[in-house]
């Protein structure tokens, strides 16, 4: 049996530093400049912290994205289970101000998927994680069937559950790889200049092992290097593009693809 935890980690590890919010209506934001500010200076539990103080769904969905960050950038092993706990608690506190808050939805997806990262894959089957994270993005999508982040997010979940799981995560989970690619190309259309947009697509691109496919990947990348990186995780991610990037450039096939799925695994 293939492992669907890792299969939600390496999907959404990506996806937590994206910066969107949803709005409340008549809602306070004046936290949103010290949160951005602690956010973009890498302090990322700091600027979970400092949001959780404000009652508006928006800055609580903040909080929840700001958490994860810390566990797929930072956090050790030992003590992700706490932080996704918190990341957990966040976005359902969330939700419950604002039942629309996309945001809130995409985070959720997130921490379940890294909570099944660390399960075993019986385990995490039984629980029906994969499951719970496709239906949480798609019930995003009925809200905001543009939202770039839902996009992602569950174009992602198609193409790992394939890769990974092949015939037998295409028929448990109903999981599609053409189906991936589309919500992908969707995603890159809304938020053209998000790196770790680009730098997710490129890697679930080569990772899927068909050279047909790379010269997107490529495409995809070289545009990522005009892209000025709003952050220090844009930073990284521009780094990890450029990984990606050079062995298409020579042409060595192989190493692009390792690369890809060491990506898709950190």
């Amino acid at each position: 049996m293939f492992d669907i935890g890792k299969t939600s980690l390496s999907v959404f590890a990506a996806f937590c530093a994206f910066l969107s919010f949803s709005l409340d209506a008549a809602a306070d934001d004046s936290w949103q400049l010290e949160a951005y500010r602690l956010y973009e200076a890498g302090s990322y539990v700091g600027a979970a912290e400092f949001a959780l103080q404000y009652p508006t769904s928006s800055a609580k969905s903040f909080a929840a994205r700001s958490y994860l960050t810390q566990v797929t950038s930072i956090e050790p092993r030992s003590r992700r289970m706490e932080i996704i706990g918190k990341a957990q608690t966040a976005a359902e506190a969330a939700l419950q101000l604002n039942p629309e808050n996309v945001e809130a939805l995409v985070q959720k997806a997130i921490a379940i998927g890294l909570e099944g990262a660390d399960m075993g894959a019986l385990e995490a089957f039984s629980a029906g994680l994969a499951h719970q994270v496709r239906d949480t993005l798609e019930a995003a999508l009925v809200i905001d069937p543009n939202d770039p982040w839902a996009l992602s997010t569950l174009g992602g979940w198609h193409m790992e559950v394939v890769r990974r799981g092949g015939s037998i995560g295409q028929l448990i989970y109903g999981a599609n790889r053409q189906q991936g690619i589309d919500y992908l190309e969707r995603a890159l259309f809304n938020a053209p200049n998000s790196i770790p947009v680009r730098q997710r697509y490129a890697a679930l691109l080569i990772a899927a092992n068909d050279t047909a496919l790379h010269d997107r990947a490529a495409q995809i990348l070289n545009r990522a290097k005009i892209i000025m990186p709003r952050s220090q995780y844009d930073k990284a991610t521009l780094q990890d593009c450029l990984e990606l990037e050079a062995p298409l450039l020579r042409g060595d096939t192989k190493e692009a693809v390792r690369v890809a799925v060491a990506q898709l695994q950190d």
